[in-house]
């Protein structure tokens, strides 16, 4: 008989981030900014467009970026806009 591994096994598994994802992500977020010190800021759709993501990617990554206190956020919802954080 094998052991076989249990359904719970299984689902407490976490996916890790490999180097090709970490590499991606970097690339996008330096691409960000690099484009906010060139306009000053930068809103979900000019991140939509610049990186050639879906608005669910470009939403991750910007709570990402803000969350790590690269950026920060000014207004809500679609006039919302990021700038670089400053010390």
């Amino acid at each position: 008989m094998t052991d076989k591994p249990k359904m719970t096994d299984k689902m407490t598994d976490k996916p890790k981030m490999t180097d090709k994802m970490t590499d991606k992500m970097t690339q996008r977020k330096e691409l960000i900014i690099s484009y906010i010190k060139q306009n000053g800021q930068i809103t979900n759709s000019e991140a939509r467009e610049i990186l050639g993501t879906s608005p669910a990617t470009v939403k991750r990554l910007m709570g990402e970026m803000v969350d790590d206190k690269i950026l920060i956020e000014e207004g809500e919802y679609k006039g919302r806009k990021y700038r670089l954080f400053e010390n």
